[in-house]
């Protein structure tokens, strides 16, 4: 949960690599939630 605060917290200056990472993380999530058969 830590991480997640973390990279919104660094969506607030609009950096792209910022919004790059959030992005692969919330894959990540998505991918693990479906492994886990919450469909």
């Amino acid at each position: 949960m830590m991480l997640i605060s973390f990279i919104y917290n660094n969506m607030d200056n609009n950096n792209t690599i910022n919004r790059n990472l959030h992005s692969e993380f919330a894959i990540i999530m998505l991918l693990k939630i479906n492994e886990k058969g919450a469909v």
